[in-house]
């Protein structure tokens, strides 16, 4: 959450502290303040700031009194923190009121609030907004069951991680996907992780518009590469030879006993007779005399 140092109440170093920080100006980020990514469910912020500040008495950074006269000292709530602070340490240099996406009600609201946040929250969530930190399936399970955008999210990077792994040019993977640069290359590499960037687009539309246009890219070039084309496989339950690709989840299902790949459809009819399986009983059963199943 976060710490900060406090000398002992009433003490000469408390009160010398004080004293400096009223006349000399103070430095925008107090060293004793840690901010860390906060992603668990959180009281609400609103109902707090509305208390006012009759429970806190100091800034949460520089420990100036809130109720001072000192002129940078109008007090600011950040909804992050959920802490008090002066209006010096809550503007920064900009003296002005910073606006920022709170996660945790992101990932359990599933919407974009922007609330005041202090700037060294500011600061540290830009330094972090990009990376792939959030496992928003562990933090908010229901989340995939109520929101459409992150289960149509997780099937098209499904797509793409299985395209990645199968396809003949995966060392070009990049190149064929030109629409994931190197700073979010990491969409087709899972299908948990994501960066608060990525969860804000989400609920905004442009996470499924950004992977859609990602599995259209990489489909259109396995449609157009002989050693693509080649790599896929032949559904020996039908007589359609087109080859079909395990990134076709929709439409493609793997045997879990050969992990050989067939048209869902005629998988589903025909599960107990699948033909690779039943080649290699028959092998076995040749070698040893003794039936394996699979």
């Amino acid at each position: 959450y976060s710490s900060l140092w406090k000398g002992d109440p009433g003490s000469d170093e408390t009160d010398s502290a004080s004293m400096v920080a009223s006349l000399q100006p103070r430095p925008a980020i107090s060293q004793g303040l840690h901010v860390s990514l906060i992603l668990d469910r959180m009281p609400n912020s609103r109902a707090i700031e509305a208390k006012g500040t009759s429970d806190t008495t100091q800034c949460a950074a520089c420990g100036i009194a809130l109720s001072s006269s000192h002129w940078k000292s109008d007090p600011t709530f950040c909804h992050y923190l959920q802490r008090w602070f002066c209006r010096s340490c809550s503007a920064g240099n900009d003296d002005n009121v910073n606006l920022y996406t709170i996660p945790s009600i992101l990932l359990h609201e599933w919407k974009v609030v922007k609330l005041p946040v202090c700037h060294l929250v500011v600061e540290y969530l830009d330094s972090v907004r990009e990376h792939p930190l959030v496992c928003a399936s562990s933090i908010n399970p229901e989340l995939y069951n109520k929101e459409n955008a992150l289960s149509e999210a997780r099937s098209l990077r499904l797509k793409l991680v299985l395209g990645k792994e199968h396809i003949a040019c995966q060392r070009k993977f990049s190149e064929i996907v030109p629409v994931l640069d190197h700073n979010n290359l990491y969409l087709s590499q899972d299908t948990e992780m994501y960066s608060l960037a990525d969860l804000e687009a989400g609920c905004e539309g442009g996470l499924v518009e950004l992977l859609t246009s990602a599995v259209e890219q990489m489909m259109s070039h396995v449609n157009q590469c002989a050693r693509c084309c080649g790599s896929g496989y032949v559904c020996e339950l039908c007589d359609d030879d087109y080859p079909i690709y395990p990134f076709l989840v929709d439409t493609v299902v793997e045997c879990r006993g050969c992990k050989g790949y067939y048209h869902r459809e005629c998988f589903e009819k025909k599960e107990d007779s699948c033909p690779q399986c039943q080649r290699r009983q028959s092998r076995n059963k040749a070698e040893t005399g003794r039936d394996f199943e699979y």
